[in-house]
């Protein structure tokens, strides 16, 4: 099972690149949606995956 650290570093990913937020765990662990409730629903985060600009995040090249 990934720690509390991967689970949030893995959504951000997703929130980053603007995809589609899609949930595929078991809805009736009661252990697994108290864990990942404050990430799912971490307004930051949503914003951020909201405010689509017409092409995903991506990594900065920085000039030499």
């Amino acid at each position: 099972m990934p720690s509390a650290a991967q689970d949030r570093s893995h959504f951000a990913m997703w929130c980053i690149v603007s995809s589609p937020l899609i949930l595929g765990h078991d809805l009736l662990d009661h252990a697994v949606n108290d864990r990942i409730w404050p990430i799912i629903t971490h307004p930051v985060a949503l914003s951020i995956s909201q405010s689509y600009a017409g092409h995903p995040g991506g990594l900065e090249v920085l000039a030499p």
